[in-house]
């Protein structure tokens, strides 16, 4: 499926996190009575039916609307689930999620792919800094990648300096999200409860 100007993106979903301070698996929380990653996966569907969940357990994951792929290299992190999309992904622009994004806000994704061909990365920059589980990287970023692991630099924000990043400001995403929550993330349970709280914030 095709974006704006005729352009194709992969979407990937990273759950291959061990969720040691939530105690389960945060792909499956559930949110409007519905596991966390059916939401994402019913937004990311609307930019692109490309999608790949990158996790080291893919049998978990079969009855999803998204293809299911082993981590190329376990032990890596986030650099190496961002390794495995880019590397198995049909498209040179892969936009790549966290699994753990209750607020996932659709008009942001869309304003990031009008912008991916000029970069590298396009990463939005919140308040806490940027946020490189919620972006576009293209497969132009692989050299770089596969360097830094191979040097034991397993720290994607310092990939960035190695790298042509187009950061998406405040100014740009916040009028398309007015709660704020659109980067929130669930490290703890009292994390998900805010997400319950405030489920009804939801932009599909």
């Amino acid at each position: 499926m095709t974006v704006g100007n005729n352009q194709k993106i992969t979407a990937a979903i990273l759950a291959g996190g061990k969720s040691q301070r939530m105690g389960t698996n945060k792909a499956f929380l559930l949110i409007d009575e519905e596991p966390i990653i059916s939401h994402t996966i019913t937004t990311l569907r609307k930019i692109t039916h490309d999608l790949l969940i990158v996790t080291n357990h893919p049998e978990l994951y079969a009855g999803f609307q998204a293809k299911a792929v082993r981590d190329l290299q376990l032990g890596l992190g986030p650099i190496g689930a961002i390794l495995t999309a880019l590397t198995l992904a049909e498209n040179s622009h892969v936009l790549v999620v966290a699994c753990d994004l209750p607020f996932l806000n659709l008009k942001i994704l869309w304003e990031m792919t009008k912008v991916m061909d000029n970069s590298d990365v396009v990463v939005p920059r919140s308040d806490y800094g940027l946020e490189p589980l919620c972006a576009i990287y293209n497969q132009s970023c692989l050299p770089a990648i596969k360097y830094a692991i191979s040097q034991g630099e397993l720290s994607v924000f310092r990939l960035f300096n190695q790298i042509k990043v187009h950061q998406i400001s405040p100014e740009v995403w916040q009028p398309l999200d007015p709660t704020g929550y659109a980067f929130l993330n669930l490290n703890t349970f009292k994390d998900y409860q805010l997400a319950q709280k405030f489920r009804g914030a939801r932009v599909i």
